[in-house]
Order: structure tokens, then C-alpha cells, then sequence
């Protein structure tokens, strides 16, 4: 674990107990949700290679700005000459603030860590992440997000995020997404990955259906098996 991200996390911590001791809390402040997609994909990268995973979240969320979370995937991490024991399982926690930055403008600031447990102590992907956010309204977001510690190995990675959200009618939803993952710390390579998607809301249930791809440098990085263009569907149902 980066000392880095220990300290952002405890510094992080200690700052918001003031304020989540004078909020007053109940069961509206906690929520849940269950997914099953035909593809986990991540920074345009499939980490299911191509097979369906089932996701799940439990998230609490506080008027004052303070959120925090854990959330789970199934995933398929394969055993390798450097580390010979495969994970089959993603674990993440979150804390984080959200800040009110003008009447349509807010801004986040969030560290999560990235767990995939196993068998094998000596192999681990564990890292921490640091992201900023800022939104305009619930229509368009740019993110940058930084780790010390990518995937592990010690070395910087920065991802860069532009995504955008349309409504076509009451319960349907267009959306597109731009980035670039700057992986040349640890690789040697950046590579830019971006989706198209509809979502349709039916009282609890989401319904999604995604297009994303990325370019050719993603598959030097890693394979086309896990990086060529692909359709991901989906279906989430939340719980409150």
C-alpha cells in the first residue's frame, strides 16, 4: 500500500469527523445496488475478458458532502510468469467529498482503493487512487485521476475523463465518455478509450446498453482479446 495514499486517507478522514458528528443520520443516507453486465469494461479495457460479471455496491451518501462506499466485481485477472496467482474477484472502498461550486457547478474529490484478493500474499494488484471531478449540473463531468502505485507496481498512472449524459425522454438517457490513460510511467504507453450508450430507468431498474472501443495502443498494452471494440449490456437494480 502507498504511504502516499495512507496519508491522503487518514488526513481525508480526520477532516470530515467534525462535520459526520454534528450531521444527523437515518437509513435515507444509505443506499445499495446490484448489477449484472454482459462485460465488466473499465478505462475501455474488459476485465471479464468478454464474459459477464455481476457487480454489486453499498454506498452511503450525507447531505453535508461526505460520501463513501464499497463496491465488488467479479473480473478474471489470469496467473502470469510474475504473478502466478490468478484473481477472480474485484474489492473497492471509497471515501469521498462533494463540494458545491455555484448554482449548476460542483466539484469531487475522492481516494479509493482497488483491492483483488487471493490466495497468494507474495503476487498482489492492490492500489490506491486519487481522483478530482467537477460537474456541470448532472450533464457534463471532466475528471483526472492519479496513483503512485498503479496495478502495483510502484510507478504513476493518470487517467483523464470527459463524459456527458443527455436525456431523450423522461426515462431515457444518451451518454458518451472520452479518456486517456497515461500508463508511460509503468509501461512505457498511454493509450485514449471513449463509449456511447443509452440507459432506459424502470422504477428501480436500470437498463444499459454501451458501445465502447479504444485505439491501437490499448492492445499493445493489453491484447485485443481485452481492448477491440465490444457492446456491453446491462441491468442494475437499486436498493433504498
Amino acid at each position: 500500500m502507498g504511504s502516499r495514499w495512507v496519508q491522503v486517507t487518514v488526513a481525508a478522514s480526520l477532516a470530515l469527523v467534525p462535520s459526520l458528528l454534528r450531521a444527523e443520520i437515518d437509513a435515507d443516507n444509505f443506499s445499495a445496488i446490484v448489477t449484472l453486465t454482459s462485460d465488466y469494461v473499465y478505462r475501455g479495457v474488459s476485465q471479464s475478458r468478454g464474459d459477464p460479471a455481476i457487480q454489486g455496491g453499498f454506498d452511503f451518501e450525507h447531505e453535508i458532502g461526505l460520501f463513501a462506499g464499497v463496491w465488488a466485481s467479479s473480473v478474471q485477472f489470469r496467473a502470469s510468469p510474475q504473478r502466478d496467482s490468478p484473481r477472480d474477484l474485484e474489492l473497492d472502498y471509497y471515501l469521498g467529498y462533494r463540494l458545491d461550486l455555484g448554482k449548476d457547478w460542483a466539484g469531487d474529490v475522492t481516494v479509493t482503493r482497488y483491492t483483488y484478493p487471493g490466495s497468494d500474499p507474495a503476487f498482489h494488484y492492490d492500489y490506491g487512487e486519487i481522483d478530482l471531478s467537477v460537474k456541470f449540473r448532472d450533464v457534463l463531468a471532466t475528471s483526472i485521476s492519479y496513483s503512485e502505485d498503479v496495478f502495483g507496481f510502484g510507478a504513476d498512472g493518470i487517467a483523464y475523463e470527459l463524459t456527458g449524459r443527455y436525456p431523450i425522454l423522461a426515462n431515457l438517457e444518451a451518454s458518451a465518455g472520452l479518456g486517456l490513460y497515461d500508463l508511460e510511467d509503468l509501461l512505457g504507453e498511454s493509450y485514449t478509450y471513449w463509449n456511447l450508450g443509452l440507459s432506459r430507468f424502470l422504477g428501480r431498474f436500470t437498463f444499459t446498453a454501451s458501445y465502447i472501443d479504444t485505439d491501437s495502443r490499448a492492445a499493445t498494452i493489453w491484447g485485443r482479446e481485452r481492448s477491440d471494440g465490444r457492446l456491453a449490456v446491462g441491468v442494475s437494480a437499486a436498493i433504498q
